[in-house]
């Protein structure tokens, strides 16, 4: 997880007020409705984590033709996790 469980937190509880303030949302009590957004951040850091690590996986499977070709490791690394999220319906 790239955010620290502080940060998540944090940005939980400013969305929850933000979203209770506003007159056109009907919201939960501000600390369920904090939960719940900080669950759905943690879930997508997951997600990514997951598709990273299979990125990796991909690039380990084809890691000599990688270096006989000298490809660039990142614009291939990028393209990759691009091609995964698209085909999973993961929105980067």
């Amino acid at each position: 997880m790239r955010v620290s469980e502080e940060k998540i937190r944090f940005l939980a509880e400013r969305i929850a007020r933000w979203l209770a303030a506003r007159e056109d949302v009907q919201a939960a009590a501000s600390e369920i409705l904090a939960g719940e957004v900080a669950r759905l951040f943690r879930e997508d850091f997951r997600r990514e984590d997951a598709l990273d690590a299979d990125v990796e996986q991909v690039m380990s499977r084809y890691r000599r033709q990688i270096e006989s070709e000298k490809a660039d490791l990142g614009l291939l690394r990028q393209k990759i996790k691009r091609q995964l999220a698209k085909e999973r319906g993961i929105v980067l």
